[in-house]
């Protein structure tokens, strides 16, 4: 289960990678911008309040299969995209166009 802090309106805290990544169901509140690091219910699942967690909680605890299917997608889905080498890439390319680098 993964809960953003109060104070960000943006999704992207470590546990989204974190858990992902090791191939658990991860389970996270809603937050801006999740959809484009996920696909809810594909990759993760989203819960809207404590009600709706424990709801998602009964289903997937029930529904090994559903379960499974998303915490391997999720995983996929980190490893082959929020890794280290791609985020380095991002940075990179965003220094280099903000300084308008001319180097090879």
């Amino acid at each position: 289960i993964n809960k953003h802090i109060e104070d960000t309106e943006f999704a992207g805290n470590m546990r989204l990678f974190e858990g992902t990544g090791l191939g658990c169901l991860l389970i996270t509140d809603k937050k801006k911008g999740l959809e484009e690091l996920f696909i809810p219910d594909k990759e993760l699942v989203v819960f809207k309040n404590s009600i709706d967690l424990i709801d998602k909680l009964k289903f997937y605890l029930s529904n090994k299969e559903k379960l499974s299917k998303i915490a391997e997608s999720g995983q996929k889905k980190t490893l082959l995209f929020h890794n280290y080498k791609n985020r380095v890439d991002q940075l990179d390319f965003f220094i280099k166009t903000k300084i308008n680098y001319k180097g090879k």
